[in-house]
C-alpha cells in the first residue's frame, strides 16, 4: 500500500527510524518533542464528529493553534517560569492544545485526574505548589482560569519550554504527585520503536491511515504514553470520544474507521459481557455452536487456516462490533480475565495485555502474535533499558531509564536513580519467558487462618455469564472471606438463587471453600462509572455501611401500586424519548401515544444497551406497549 503521511519514506519502518533518528541528533528537551511531534504539518492530528460530519485537523493547524492559545494565556497569567498550572478540561483537542501552550510558556503543568474528589484535588494542588488551574469551568482553592472564556488572539511569542510534567497516581490508598522530566518522556517515546516495529498488527493502517482512540485520558499515564505519545509523535491520528455509552463508541469507532483501541478490561469485559448474553438468547444450540467455534478457532491458533477460519466463522460478530479495521488493541490498568483475551482474539480480533503504571510509565506490552501467550494473560517482557525482577514476597521490582524523575508523597520528595529498583507492590509470576500479574500486594486478604489470599485469582476461577462483577473482600472479624456477587438488578429472585446455587457448587469443584466464608448478592454496581477497575477500600467501606441493595426473599413482591424494576425502566425510556410521564402502561406506541418508527427505533437502542435484548429482531408485532415488553424481557431473564 502507497502510504501519503510518511514524511516521502517508502516504508513505517523506515519512517519510524527517520523520526527517531532525529530525535537522536537533537537535544533533549520539550521544545525538541514538540517541534518534532508537529513537523509533519499535512498529516491529520485529529478528528471528531460533527453532525455526522468528519472534520479533520492537521498537525500544522493544531501547532498554530497552540501558538495561538500561548500568545493569549501569555497576557492572563502573570506568573514566574516554572510555576506549577493545573489542568482541568475534557478529553478532547482542548486539552492537548493547552497542555503543550502551557509547556511552552514555561509551566510545568499539574495534571488533574477529573476522577477523583474535590477535596483529593485541592489537596494534591496545595502539596504541588500549584497557584493556578487552567479548567473547563469548575472553580478549586486556588485562582481558577476558564478557559471557554479566553477569545483566542493570532500572535506569536518566544518559547521558554518548561522540562516537568505532573502526574497524579491512580492507586487506591493515597495519591502521588509523579514528575516527568523531558529525559524521561524521550526514552518512553523510543520505546515506541520495539512495540512498532516487532509485531505488524501494530504498525497496520487500514486505507493508508492509523487512527486511535481517545478512550483513556490524557492525564493516565496509560493514556499519555500509549495513546498519545507513541503514535502520535510519528504524526497518526488521534480519534474523538466524548460520549461513552456502548452505542456512541460503537459509533464512533466504525464511522472514523478506527485502528487501535486501548482500554482497561473494564471496556472489554462490557463488550465480551454484551455479546455473550446475546449469543446466550438466541438459545442453548446457537451458544454450543459459539463454544465450539470459538475452541476450534483457539487451537488453530494463528496460522493461515486460523485466520482464515475466524473471517468466516465469526463475520457477523465482527460486524455487529468493529467491523475489520481495528488491527490492534491493548489491554491495561488491572487485571484481564482470560476467557475475555481469549474471546477478543478467537473471533479475529487482536487484543493484548499491556503493563504500567504512573510511578513507572508503561514498562512492558504482550508483542507475541502467538495465541498461548496473547491469550494467557501474560504482560510480556520488559522494554528495552526497563529490568524486572521478583522478590521473595512475589512483588515486581522494576529499574529502567523511563521511570518518573520522583514522587512527591504528602509534601515529600522521593527522587529515583535509573540503578535503584522500585518496588510496584503487583504480585507477579514468571512463566515460559513471560511476566504476569496477579493482583496487588494491598489487595490480599489475610484471615484468622493466616492463609494470604489472593482475590483476583479467586474471583478470576469463578466468574461466568450470569454474574456481572465479582469483589472478595475481607470480614470484619477476620474470618473466612465475603464474596460479594453483582447480579442484573432485573433479575427475579428464583433466577438469582439459581446462579447462587450453582455459584456454590462452583466453589465446592474449585475447593475455595475455605476461602470464601459467605456469599452476598447485590444489585448496585461494584465498579461504579467513576471507576476503572474495583475500588476494593470504597466497596469494603460501602458495603460495612450497608450501602448496597441486596437480593432479598422479598425484593420482587411488589404491591399492587408498585411496579417492578424491569417495568420501571421500560416506563422511564419511553418517558424520556416522549418528553413527557408515559402512565399508560398499555399505550401503543404508534397508535395511542402518537409516536414514530423513529421513537421505536430509539426506544428499543435504549432498551438493547440496557438489558442486553435486541427487540428488532424478535418477530412479534405486540411488543408495542411498555407492559409487553416487559413482560417479554423478564421471560428472557
Amino acid at each position: 500500500m502507497k502510504y501519503n503521511n510518511l514524511a516521502n519514506k517508502k516504508s513505517i519502518d523506515q519512517f519510524v527510524n527517520y523520526k527517531l533518528d532525529l530525535l537522536n541528533n537533537k537535544e533533549v528537551s520539550f521544545k525538541t518533542l514538540f517541534e518534532l511531534m508537529f513537523s509533519e504539518k499535512e498529516n491529520t492530528f485529529y478528528e471528531y464528529n460533527k453532525k455526522f460530519k468528519v472534520i479533520k485537523i492537521t498537525y500544522g493547524e493544531a501547532y498554530k493553534d497552540i501558538l495561538n492559545i500561548a500568545f493569549t494565556l501569555k497576557k492572563s497569567i502573570k506568573l514566574p517560569f516554572n510555576s506549577v498550572i493545573g489542568l482541568y478540561l475534557n478529553n478532547d483537542i482542548h486539552w492537548l492544545e493547552v497542555f503543550w501552550a502551557l509547556l511552552f510558556l514555561g509551566y510545568r503543568p499539574l495534571l488533574l485526574n477529573s476522577k477523583l474528589t474535590d477535596d483529593v484535588l485541592n489537596n494534591l494542588i496545595k502539596e504541588s505548589g500549584c497557584e493556578l488551574v487552567v479548567s473547563n469551568g469548575k472553580n478549586f482553592d486556588v485562582d481558577t482560569l476558564n478557559y471557554f472564556d479566553l477569545k483566542i488572539e493570532e500572535g506569536f511569542i518566544d518559547s521558554s519550554f518548561a522540562d516537568e510534567i505532573l502526574f497524579l497516581s491512580s492507586g487506591t490508598s493515597s495519591v502521588k504527585i509523579c514528575a516527568y522530566t523531558s529525559l524521561e518522556i524521550t526514552n518512553i517515546i523510543k520505546k515506541a520503536k520495539e512495540v512498532v516495529l516487532a509485531n505488524s498488527r501494530v504498525k497496520k493502517h487500514y486505507e493508508g491511515e492509523l487512527k486511535l482512540l481517545a478512550l483513556l485520558p490524557f492525564y493516565h499515564i496509560f493514556g499519555f504514553v500509549a495513546v498519545y505519545l507513541w503514535f502520535t509523535f510519528f504524526s497518526r491520528t488521534l480519534v474523538e470520544l466524548t460520549d461513552l455509552s456502548n452505542k456512541n463508541v460503537l459509533f464512533v469507532i466504525n464511522h472514523h474507521k478506527v485502528t487501535h483501541i486501548f482500554a482497561v478490561p473494564l471496556l472489554w469485559n462490557k463488550v465480551y459481557d454484551s455479546v455473550m448474553k446475546e449469543i446466550s438468547y438466541r438459545g442453548e444450540k446457537t451458544l454450543k455452536k459459539f463454544n465450539k467455534g470459538l475452541k476450534l478457532s483457539l487451537k488453530l491458533g494463528n496460522s493461515f487456516l486460523g485466520r482464515a477460519f475466524r473471517k468466516v466463522a465469526f463475520k457477523e460478530i465482527r460486524d455487529n462490533l468493529f467491523l475489520d479495521h481495528i488491527s490492534f488493541m491493548i489491554s491495561g490498568g488491572s487485571f484481564i480475565d482470560r476467557k475475555v483475551l481469549e474471546f477478543f482474539n478467537g473471533i479475529g480480533y487482536h487484543l493484548t495485555n499491556g503493563y504500567g503504571s504512573t510511578e513507572i510509565g508503561i514498562t512492558s506490552v504482550e508483542l507475541s502474535n502467538k495465541f498461548k501467550y496473547i491469550t494467557s494473560g501474560s504482560i510480556g517482557k520488559p522494554l528495552d533499558k526497563i529490568n524486572y525482577r521478583i522478590n521473595d514476597n512475589h512483588e515486581l521490582l522494576v529499574k529502567g531509564n523511563s521511570l518518573a524523575n520522583y514522587l512527591l508523597i504528602k509534601g515529600e520528595k522521593h527522587p529515583h536513580k535509573e540503578d535503584e529498583w522500585y518496588n510496584t507492590f503487583d504480585l507477579v509470576s514468571y512463566k515460559n519467558g513471560r511476566f504476569y500479574i496477579e493482583g496487588r500486594k494491598d489487595d490480599l486478604i489475610i484471615p484468622k487462618s493466616g492463609e494470604n489470599i489472593n482475590p483476583n485469582l479467586v474471583e478470576e476461577k469463578l466468574r461466568n455469564d450470569d454474574i456481572v462483577e465479582l469483589c472478595l473482600i475481607p470480614e470484619k472479624n477476620n474470618n473466612a472471606p465475603i464474596l460479594l456477587v453483582e447480579l442484573s438488578k432485573y433479575l427475579s429472585i428464583e433466577k438469582a438463587n439459581k446462579i447462587l446455587e450453582a455459584l456454590k457448587e462452583k466453589i465446592r469443584l474449585e475447593k475455595l471453600n475455605s476461602e470464601i466464608g459467605e456469599i452476598v448478592l447485590i444489585k448496585d454496581k461494584l465498579i461504579e462509572e467513576e471507576d476503572f477497575k474495583l475500588n476494593r477500600k470504597k466497596i469494603l467501606r460501602k458495603f460495612n455501611s450497608h450501602e448496597y441493595a441486596l437480593f432479598t426473599e422479598n425484593a420482587n413482591n411488589n404491591t399492587s401500586t408498585d411496579l417492578d424494576e424491569v417495568t420501571l425502566k421500560i416506563k422511564e425510556i419511553f418517558s424520556n424519548n416522549f418528553n413527557r410521564e408515559i402512565t399508560d402502561l398499555d399505550g401503543d406506541i404508534f397508535l395511542e401515544l402518537g409516536g414514530s418508527s423513529l421513537d421505536y427505533f430509539a426506544i428499543i437502542g435504549e432498551i438493547h444497551e440496557e438489558f442486553g435484548l435486541d427487540l428488532s429482531k424478535v418477530p412479534d408485532s405486540s411488543l408495542v406497549t411498555i407492559r409487553a415488553i416487559s413482560e417479554y424481557i423478564k421471560t428472557k431473564l
